[in-house]
């Protein structure tokens, strides 16, 4: 493949990606209004926001849950899907397939947490991050090596 259709295959990615991502970037929630409560993240100790209290993030965020699978699953399949199309599809060397589909990944899972906490029905959390991040470990032991 040539330079120039390698980097037209690199731009054209780029701006699909951001196109899909900029909704997650520039737009709040149908129906919200800015407001100068704090952010809805999920830590692990007692607080309130706006009547609703968040002590019991632990239990209502278990580790082992269904949630934290399907997190660590779609994070292995987007690093296997990232290395296959960068290494394969634009042949691309295998360091530079796997720093993209690790970085691809890793934005993914930051901006759908990014959604959950601007979404009224959900909260940001932190362990949803770490199920991502592992996830992304276990995509590059099964698949870029």
């Amino acid at each position: 493949m040539s330079c120039a259709n390698s980097c037209s295959a690199k731009i054209g990615l780029i701006l699909v990606f951001l196109a899909l991502v900029s909704d997650f970037l520039c737009s709040k929630p149908v129906g919200a209004e800015m407001s100068d409560s704090p952010p809805r993240i999920a830590f692990p100790v007692a607080y309130s926001l706006e009547g609703q209290t968040y002590s019991d993030s632990i239990t209502s965020d278990p580790w082992l849950g269904k949630d934290k699978f399907l997190h660590l699953y779609a994070s292995t399949c987007l690093v296997g899907l990232g290395f296959y199309t960068f290494h394969y599809g634009l042949e691309e060397e295998k360091g530079e397939s796997r720093l993209f589909a690790v970085l691809g990944t890793a934005v993914i899972g930051l901006l759908k947490e990014e959604h959950d906490r601007r979404s009224p029905e959900s909260l940001f959390s932190f362990k949803d991050l770490i199920a991502d991040f592992i996830g992304i470990a276990v995509g590059v032991a099964l698949f870029t090596f």
